[in-house]
């Protein structure tokens, strides 16, 4: 019995789908509503072809999530196709035009080429760890544009304030500038104080709410349980972001696949007898940082396991940036392994209890 792939290319207002068979020829296509109706539409459209079939969604976490989760309820195998996939899958066609449909044939087509991509993920535990550490991201960039905002204020009222508020990267500092009386027989340096206070007032709000979501995810985090905190330079919050990008490793399938996921696999660049590999600036850049984050901790730590890896490499020849991007895809190995072992053993649970 053939099988069937069904790419999806999904946008705010609609669902446009198209049916391939397994030599990639189109054989259906249907746009609809993003509602719940217009989803219930393409999943009978698609369970009108006889056999098994494969949903490759371009979205599945955006604009497709909704579909994503009715499709993952009814045991449908989906898959997620980022939006440069199938952006290069219309280059190999040699298509200059771009439409919906041809979106959502371009994803079919990417999963056909690469059965092994990952299927979508589940919403879970390692879900509400990204909710919350998506938050308290934003709220940290959030404060740091306030602190700038208001050293910008306090060195316009003048040097001798400033050097008395100092740094303001702690709570104290937001306190020193509430602390500072408004008596000034200049009416705009008056005015000067009183919007620094204001901006301090916002500026201690938002030093309270990052501790707070600060303490929710590390509680979280011990309630998924992870030894990812055992390794030096992975404090809870690194592991929350670990954990929360991850999720299940089974999904990548190969170590390989996580690694291009991280964007710390290397891309061979070589040109003759010259062999040499160049950055990756794909993958999901949040797990690059975390990994860099652990890396650059273990490289400053006398003893630890990375920094002998890093000096082995430098031994070998390599420059230190290239040491420490060898340094990541081996902590990207690690981690794989880690995570993987920990939800079968059960020290890990994504379950939502």
């Amino acid at each position: 019995m053939d099988s069937w792939v069904v790419g999806v290319d999904c946008h705010a207002r609609t669902l446009t789908a198209v049916r391939v068979d397994a030599l990639g020829r189109v054989q259906g296509d249907r746009t609809v509503p993003n509602t719940v109706a217009g989803q219930q539409q393409v999943q009978r459209w698609a369970a009108g072809a006889p056999g098994p079939r494969a949903w490759a969604v371009e979205g599945a976490g955006g604009h497709g999530r909704e579909l994503t989760r009715r499709l993952q309820r009814a045991g449908e195998q989906v898959h997620e196709i980022p939006g440069w996939v199938t952006a290069r899958e219309r280059r190999h066609d040699g298509r200059r035009d771009k439409s919906d449909a041809q979106d959502a044939l371009a994803a079919a087509r990417a999963l056909q080429r690469e059965p092994d991509r990952p299927v979508a993920r589940p919403e879970d535990g390692a879900t509400m760890l990204r909710l919350l550490a998506d938050e308290r991201d934003a709220l940290v960039q959030e404060r740091t544009r306030l602190i700038n905002q208001l050293r910008a204020s306090v060195r316009a009222i003048g040097a001798e304030v400033s050097a008395a508020v100092g740094a303001l990267g702690r709570p104290v500092g937001a306190q020193r500038v509430l602390a500072l009386p408004l008596t000034d027989p200049d009416p705009v340096q008056r005015l000067r104080r009183v919007l620094a206070q204001r901006l301090a007032q916002r500026l201690l709000q938002l030093h309270a709410e990052v501790a707070e979501r600060t303490q929710e995810l590390t509680a979280l985090v011990a309630r998924v349980g992870t030894s990812l905190t055992d390794r030096p330079g992975c404090q809870a919050l690194t592991a929350a972001r670990l954990l929360a990008e991850t999720g299940d490793p089974a999904h990548f399938g190969r170590e390989a696949s996580y690694a291009r996921f991280c964007g710390v696999a290397p891309r061979e660049a070589s040109s003759g007898t010259r062999v040499r590999h160049r950055l990756d600036r794909r993958g999901n850049r949040q797990l690059n940082v975390a990994l860099h984050r652990i890396a650059v901790t273990q490289v400053r730590m006398p003893g630890s396991a990375g920094q002998r890896y890093v000096e082995r490499r430098l031994r070998e020849g390599k420059s230190r940036r290239e040491a420490v991007r060898a340094l990541k895809r081996h902590l990207a190995r690690s981690i794989f392994r880690t995570i993987k072992g920990d939800l079968a053993s059960g020290r890990t649970s994504f379950a939502l209890t």
